[in-house]
């Protein structure tokens, strides 16, 4: 309350985002030191946003709606999760499959649909094939870390977006949007 729902969840946003970008610079063979840092910083950001975007949720509604607006929070945070999921899980299957299809041509054809569509697949093809395997295993690792970059560019960019605009749209300490917005939203009325 006395920070006000604008910063409060801006800055949770802008640490997720962040934690998002900074997971880029993770390699084949990092530690898991290296990824347990950004993954603070999104947990940090995470925790920011969520009791002020609960407490928005909830205090709009009158007493005798509860129930509503938890239904309502439920809802958003679960199909906002599933969506973002679905998002950058859409982006790493196509970057893989784009990356890992440049390399495959030197595999025999039976080889490459399987190696082609998931890590784990080509993982698996990798142990059967003999010598190549070492080869194709570093192919394959190497797209995933690839089209994993990619996602999480994509998703870094959407949540900082989302952060400006919670920082525009937003109600500030005072349960007041910037003064501009009001100006806004007062001249489509």
């Amino acid at each position: 309350p006395r920070m006000g729902l604008r910063l409060v969840v801006f800055v949770g946003l802008l640490l997720i985002s962040a934690g998002f970008l900074w997971m880029r610079v993770l390699h084949l063979h990092s530690p898991y030191w290296d990824m347990m840092w950004p993954l603070i910083v999104m947990s940090t950001g995470i925790g920011f946003c969520t009791a002020p975007s609960t407490l928005a949720i909830m205090t709009a509604v009158p007493d005798e709606k509860q129930g509503v607006a938890s239904a309502v929070n439920d809802t958003t945070r679960e199909v906002g999760a599933a969506l973002g999921i679905a998002l950058a899980g859409s982006i790493l299957a196509t970057r893989y499959t784009h990356v890992i299809a440049t390399h495959l041509a030197a595999f025999p054809a039976p080889l490459r649909a399987p190696a082609s569509h998931s890590l784990a697949q080509a993982l698996e093809v990798s142990k059967k094939i003999g010598p190549q395997g070492t080869h194709l295993a570093e192919l394959s690792q190497t797209a995933f870390l690839r089209a994993m970059d990619s996602s999480l560019l994509v998703m870094g960019v959407i949540i900082a977006v989302s952060a400006v605009v919670i920082a525009a749209w937003a109600p500030g300490r005072d349960d007041q949007q910037l003064l501009l917005v009001r100006r806004i939203t007062s001249l489509r009325r």
